[in-house]
Order: C-alpha cells, then sequence, then structure tokens
C-alpha cells in the first residue's frame, strides 16, 4: 500500500492506545497495518512487556522470571529487539522505569542473571555493581578465575618458600607467575582467602 504524502487528505481514523488508553488519529493506511499504540514509548513498553512474559518462566519460590531464550557467555538474558542486540534485563528495566542513563548499569537485587522481573533490577554505577558483587561474595576468586595459576596448595607452598627465605623473585620464577604478582601474593593482597 502507497502511503499517504505530508499533507495528504487522506482520512485520519481514531484510535486508542493499548498501552496508555489515550485517544489518537492516524491515517487509514495506518488502520490497515494494525496500529495499536500512540507514540514510540508506549510501543516500546508494550512490546517488552509482552517479550518479557513470552520469554521467560516465572519461578515461584523467589519471585525471579527466568530468561529461556538465548543468553550472553556470562548467563544474562540476550534479543534482539527494534533491530539492536539488548540485555535482556536492561530491557524490562526500561520497560517498568524508563530510560537508562549512559553511565548507569541495571542492577539485580536477586543475584540472578537470568532472571528479568523489573521489580528484581535497580540503577546504580559501574562501582555499585561491583560493591554488591564483593559484598555478596560473588566476585572471582582464585580457582574460580578462569586464568589462575595458582591453587590454594601452591600458594601455601610459595608462602612457606618466602618465610623460609627464598626470594620472592625466585619464588615465582619456580611458580611461573610474575614478580608484581609474587608481592601481592606474599603480603596477602592476592589469594587473602587461603591461610
Amino acid at each position: 500500500m502507497v502511503m499517504p504524502s505530508k499533507g495528504s487528505t487522506e482520512k485520519q481514523v481514531p484510535f486508542i492506545c493499548a498501552r496508555c488508553g489515550n485517544r489518537f488519529t492516524r491515517h487509514q493506511c495506518h488502520a490497515d497495518r494494525g496500529v495499536r499504540f500512540c507514540s514510540r514509548e508506549c510501543r516500546t513498553s508494550r512490546l517488552s512487556v509482552e517479550f518479557l512474559l513470552e520469554r521467560a518462566i516465572p519461578e515461584p519460590n523467589s519471585g525471579c522470571w527466568l530468561w529461556t531464550e538465548c543468553t550472553t557467555k556470562t548467563g544474562y538474558g540476550s534479543l534482539t529487539f527494534e533491530g539492536r542486540p539488548v540485555v535482556a534485563h536492561r530491557l524490562a528495566y526500561r520497560c517498568k522505569h524508563g530510560s537508562i542513563a549512559a553511565d548507569m548499569v541495571v542492577r539485580h537485587i536477586c543475584d540472578v542473571r537470568s532472571c528479568v522481573n523489573p521489580d528484581h533490577l535497580i540503577l546504580g554505577t559501574q562501582a555499585q555493581n561491583i560493591a554488591d558483587c564483593v559484598a555478596r561474595g560473588r566476585q572471582a576468586k582464585g580457582t574460580t578465575i578462569p586464568h589462575a595459576k595458582m591453587t590454594p596448595d601452591k600458594v601455601r607452598a610459595f608462602r612457606s618458600l618466602v618465610a623460609s627465605g627464598v626470594s620472592q623473585r625466585a619464588a615465582a620464577r619456580q611458580f611461573g607467575i610474575s614478580p608484581s604478582v609474587a608481592q601481592a601474593i606474599a603480603a596477602g593482597r592476592r589469594w587473602a582467602h587461603v591461610s
């Protein structure tokens, strides 16, 4: 169907927005295409709610809505929305609370990465997100770090070796770690959880 040009005299048709309930008018050709929303904001909000409910499973005990479709390597839900890749929990937040400032992140208060329940999401800075991670014991440490060369037993052996008088540099070479990592381990700044 040919779109009417600006200033066209084609008949305007009344609609009621499926999101906010406002009355609005559009050209007849829009009625043929099934227009349901008065603005992009209402269309985006409505579609995102539908997306969440169609693609998530409510978990009765925690109240989480668990994403059932594609996920990122780190376990967050992902999808394409309006032609762009989007992380599902950011879309969920936007759906209920509105836009997200560029310097803000969406944080899970439930600590479930696949959760898209808007009530479990809050805005914050990256520093706050990292502080949450540390406070809740979710940060990678020790052998949970994929590239870790040391293990708790190796750390104990390293510290014993340094305590017996071997230089940190020599012990670092023996364990295949850098001098700066050796110094941090000896000082207790790294592997602090290993006594």
